[in-house]
């Protein structure tokens, strides 16, 4: 076995739309690259995939009886939690709510291209464990981890999770920046083809595996790194993250439905993404109407509610808001997990 899913649905779904996005920076014109996201590019990207798949969550907890009784408890006391925790914070200081949630969303998309790493060596039955497991994790650790720190301390970076200034500013000055980045990328790509070589010479390299290795350090090193640049780094970590989540919720559902045949992958895809993608719309128009009111061309004209005059809405409107996104943070990393309450994890992926 080669691929996670299979042959025709990892080059189709996880690869092709990158290599498409990759190709298409060659003739974009150098001021888009260089410039914000237009409208019609963040309703795609951002609204489309990012947020969307941020609610296809819902189809392995409250939309599925079994799930939603295998893990109940969470699923009724973590929405409670984070209101909370979000009202509080974006309360006392609206940047440290940005440079919290910037974190955790770091974190996140970090464990998620391990995650299915991991997922691949299951698959493949190339499985490892002890100092194995942690030469595939220092792979994408370092190609992730790395650029993010090197993200902290260019003193000319273009980029921003959130918004400006969510990170911490570790700047240092540009001489000491470029020295780091040639040491920091040549113990990193020294190692990566010392990884390659213990595969190939341990059998356990697969083309899949291989390229959601490359291409994470294409997304990370290269945007963030080598090109300095927000619109290539959002856009290819969007697809990155957004499409191959979509595609592992489909393959799911369509595997543990198997028996009743009642929808295969593809039509479990469509139900998920144009379900998601109306209730990505809603949030997003709220947060743009009841907040920012940056996009009227989309959303129509900002309800006149004067947040910025009461802190304890404003704050009320953030937590409820971010809810959805936080809150698949969390989720993913329970209704992922293999162990007793997700028994069909593992026949999912023999």
């Amino acid at each position: 076995m080669q691929y996670l899913f299979s042959r025709n649905i990892d080059l189709i779904f996880l690869y092709l739309p990158l290599t498409l996005l990759w190709g298409s920076f060659f003739i974009l014109p150098e001021k888009i690259i260089d410039g914000e996201l237009n409208l019609a590019v963040w309703v795609i990207f951002v609204l489309g995939i990012d947020v969307s798949h941020v609610w296809s969550t819902l189809f392995r907890t409250y939309f599925d009886k079994q799930e939603f009784a295998r893990h109940k408890r969470f699923l009724l006391w973590s929405p409670l939690l984070i209101i909370t925790v979000v009202f509080l914070l974006v309360y006392i200081s609206i940047s440290l709510f940005w440079s919290v949630l910037a974190y955790v969303a770091v974190f996140h998309f970090i464990k998620q291209q391990y995650g299915f790493l991991a997922l691949y060596r299951y698959r493949t039955k190339t499985f490892k464990n002890g100092i194995k497991k942690w030469q595939d994790k220092l792979v994408i650790y370092g190609a992730t981890v790395l650029p993010v720190l090197l993200w902290h301390l260019n003193p000319e970076t273009r980029l921003a999770w959130f918004v400006e200034g969510d990170f911490i500013n570790l700047k240092v000055s540009k001489e000491l920046y470029q020295v780091l980045v040639m040491i920091f990328s040549s113990i990193y790509f020294l190692y990566f083809f010392y990884w390659i070589y213990l595969n190939l010479k341990a059998h356990s390299l697969r083309v899949g595996l291989l390229l959601w290795v490359i291409f994470t350090i294409l997304n990370w090193y290269g945007a963030i790194v080598f090109l300095n640049s927000d619109f290539i780094f959002t856009t290819t970590n969007v697809v990155a993250h957004g499409v191959p989540y979509f595609v592992l919720m489909a393959f799911y559902k369509s595997k543990v439905a198997e028996r009743t045949q009642k929808y295969n992958f593809l039509k479990w895809l469509s139900i998920i993404f144009f379900t998601v993608l109306l209730f990505a719309f809603v949030e997003e128009y709220f947060w743009d109407t009841l907040l920012f009111a940056e996009k009227p061309e989309l959303f129509g004209e900002a309800w006149k509610l004067e947040t910025d005059q009461s802190p304890a809405l404003r704050a009320l409107f953030f937590a409820l808001l971010a809810l959805p996104q936080i809150w698949h943070y969390f989720a993913d990393g329970i209704i992922w997990k293999a162990n007793d309450k997700n028994p069909s994890l593992r026949k999912v992926f023999k």
